[in-house]
C-alpha cells in the first residue's frame, strides 16, 4: 500500500513538528509513503526532519505552482477559480456567504496544487490520500479523487481548519464541498468530532475521533531540588496561545521562580514588552524557535515543575502530550480538547486572567504520584506506536468495505 501524505510544509519547518513521530509509526505498516507539502510560500532550504527510508519527501508540485501562482497574476487566477463554477455556486448559497474573491481563490490554488501533482505523480487507483489538515490540503485530496475515482481519501482535522471563527470566517471555503469527497474526516480530538457533526450532519458518519500520538521515551524528567520553581511554555508566539497572559502574570508572583518558553512568532514583542522591570526572584528565558529533538531532549534533562497552556482554541496539543510522556504535569486553558488528556483538577477558565495564572504559581505544590499519573494517560492514550496501529486499521477499512462517494 502507498500513502500520499499531503502537509503545509512538513518535514521542513515551521511547524508540524509533532508529524514526525506519527509518520515514523505509520511507516512500518505501508510500503511507500510520499510526502507533498502544499504551502506556497515555506523555506524549501530549511534541513527538514529525518525521515524513515520508506518516506520521501516530492517538492516539485509545490515548486512549480509557487511558479506558476507568482506568474499567473489575478487576472489569470480569476479564470483558474472561475473555472469550477459549481464550486463557486455552491459556495456562495451558504450562508453567510464568503467574499467571492475567497471562494475564488481558495479553488484556483488547491485547482493548481491539483494540477502539478497529476503532472509529476503516478497516481494509482490503490493509492490512499491523507490529508493532514481539513482545509486546503484536504480539498486538494478531493480534487485528485475526480480522476482517480478509486482512491480512499481520509482528513486528519485539529482546530484552526475546523473552527472558522480562528479566522474570523463564518466557515472555511470549500470545507462542505470537500467532506463530501473524503471518505473519512479524523478529529484529533471530541470536542472537534462534535463540532464537525454539528456543523456537517449530513457527513456525521463519516467524522471520528482519532487521537495523535508522541514516542514514549524512557527517560522521565528528572525532579526539581532546587527551591526556584520551574515553570515551562512551548507554544509559537501566536494570539490564539495568549502567552501574554503568563507574560502578565509574572509581576503578580511572590516565590521564586523561573520560566522557560520555547517558540517563536509574531506576538513576541508584545509578550516582552510585559517583561521588563520584573522582581529579583523571577526569571525569564525565551530559548526562541528550537529544533523538535532539542525540545524532546530539553524536557528529558531540564527539571520541570509545571507547564502552562493558555490557549484561548485548541484540537489537543501535542506539547501537553509531550510534556505528560515525560511526567511533566500540565496547568491548562479548559478549551478544544485540552479536557480530554488534562487532569480536571488542572484546567482553568477560558476567561483566566494574569492573577489567576499568577495565584496557580504562587500555590504550585506537586500532588503525590503525580508524575506517574500523566505518564499514565500519556501512554494509554497518546503512544505514537498504538495510534499507528489504529490508523492502519482505519485505512484498511476504508479500502476494504467503503464505496466511493459520489
Amino acid at each position: 500500500m502507498r500513502l500520499i501524505f499531503l502537509t503545509n510544509h512538513w518535514p521542513h519547518p515551521p511547524g508540524e513538528t509533532f508529524l514526525t513521530s506519527d509518520i515514523e509509526a505509520l511507516s512500518n505498516y505501508v510500503d511507500e509513503i510520499i510526502v507533498i507539502p502544499l504551502g506556497l510560500n515555506f523555506d524549501q532550504s530549511s534541513t527538514p526532519h529525518p525521515t524513515p527510508s520508506n518516506v520521501n519527501t516530492d517538492l516539485k508540485p509545490v515548486t512549480l505552482a509557487a511558479k506558476k501562482w507568482k506568474k499567473w497574476g489575478k487576472f489569470r487566477r480569476a479564470i483558474k477559480g472561475f473555472s469550477r463554477i459549481d464550486i463557486i455556486r455552491s459556495e456562495r448559497l451558504r450562508k453567510p456567504s464568503l467574499p467571492l474573491s475567497i471562494i475564488i481563490g481558495e479553488v484556483a490554488q488547491s485547482l493548481l496544487l491539483r494540477d502539478t501533482i497529476s503532472r509529476n505523480i503516478s497516481l494509482s487507483d490503490d493509492d490512499v490520500i491523507i490529508a493532514y489538515w481539513a482545509n486546503r490540503p484536504a480539498t486538494v485530496a478531493a480534487f485528485l479523487t475526480e480522476n482517480h475515482s478509486m482512491i480512499k481519501t481520509l482528513s486528519y482535522a485539529h482546530a484552526g481548519d475546523i473552527y472558522a471563527s480562528r479566522v474570523n470566517q463564518p466557515h472555511l471555503p470549500i470545507q462542505k464541498w470537500t467532506f463530501g469527497r473524503i471518505d473519512r474526516i479524523l478529529s484529533v480530538s471530541d470536542a472537534g468530532t462534535n463540532h464537525l457533526k454539528a456543523e456537517f450532519p449530513e457527513f456525521k458518519e463519516r467524522i471520528q475521533t482519532h487521537r495523535l500520538g508522541v514516542v514514549s521515551p524512557d527517560q522521565k524528567n528528572p525532579r526539581n531540588t532546587s527551591e526556584t520553581l520551574h515553570i515551562f511554555s512551548l507554544s509559537s508566539l501566536v494570539k490564539v496561545k495568549r502567552v501574554q497572559l503568563i507574560a502578565r502574570a509574572m509581576s503578580h508572583i511572590v516565590r521564586k521562580i523561573r520560566w522557560t518558553h520555547i517558540g517563536d512568532g509574531p506576538e513576541r514583542n508584545n509578550i516582552m514588552s510585559h517583561l521588563t522591570e520584573l522582581p529579583p526572584h523571577i526569571e525569564v528565558e525565551f530559548l526562541g524557535a528550537l529544533p523538535h529533538d532539542e525540545v524532546l531532549q530539553y524536557m528529558k534533562t531540564e527539571p520541570i515543575d509545571l507547564m502552562l497552556n493558555t490557549s484561548s482554541s485548541e484540537g489537543v496539543p501535542v506539547s501537553i502530550m509531550e510534556a505528560y510522556s515525560h511526567g511533566i504535569p500540565v496547568i491548562a486553558t479548559d478549551v478544544g480538547g485540552n479536557g480530554e488528556i488534562v487532569l480536571k483538577e488542572h484546567l482553568i477558565s477560558p476567561n483566566s486572567n494574569p492573577e489567576d495564572i499568577a495565584s496557580i504559581i504562587n500555590e504550585w505544590a506537586e500532588a503525590p504520584q503525580i508524575r506517574e499519573k500523566v505518564s499514565t494517560i500519556q501512554l494509554e492514550n497518546y503512544d505514537s506506536t498504538k495510534n499507528a496501529q489504529k490508523i492502519h486499521a482505519i485505512i484498511t477499512e476504508i479500502v476494504s468495505d467503503i464505496e466511493k462517494a459520489p
